[in-house]
């Protein structure tokens, strides 16, 4: 028995650096899964930034006054949507100049519905850029899209 004892404390001076290799192998995926959640965090919040952008410009579209009797009866609430959505967006540090690939903000004028009843359609389309570099991947464009009713005009 004590045999035995003498060959386990000769073992015990070489395991003082097992904790730091094992740290040194674990910090990589710690490091990459922290980095994650603060890019997929920084994506999310811009995404929320621009829909709630997006609602807003639209819910002020939609209200204004037009001329329904006129050849373009929509062209003052598709412009001011276009504007309060891209005013918005630099108010949160979003630069809605950052339109790329097929990307821009556009709203639409739409009377597919039923008689008398029209929507605008605001599409807004921004390229991603990550806080880190291409570590994790990322989706290209941050997207948001809102359809609401035109205020009755009466």
């Amino acid at each position: 028995m004590i045999q035995r004892l003498s060959r386990l404390s000769r073992w015990r001076p070489y395991r003082r650096g097992v904790s730091a290799i094992e740290f040194a192998l674990t910090l990589p995926v710690l490091a990459f899964f922290l980095l994650a959640v603060i890019e997929y965090g920084w994506y999310f919040w811009q995404l929320i930034a621009m829909t709630n952008c997006t609602r807003d410009a639209l819910r002020i579209a939609v209200t204004e006054t037009v001329d329904t009797s006129s050849a373009g009866p929509f062209d003052l609430p598709v412009a001011t949507a276009e504007t309060r959505v891209s005013d918005l967006l630099l108010a949160f540090n979003i630069d809605p100049a950052n339109t790329g690939a097929g990307c821009r903000i556009e709203a639409v004028p739409n009377s597919a519905g039923p008689a008398g009843t029209w929507t605008i359609t605001l599409r807004a389309c921004l390229e991603y850029e990550p806080l880190t570099s291409t570590i994790v991947p990322t989706p290209e464009t941050i997207t948001a899209e809102m359809t609401m009713l035109l205020e009755d005009q009466d």
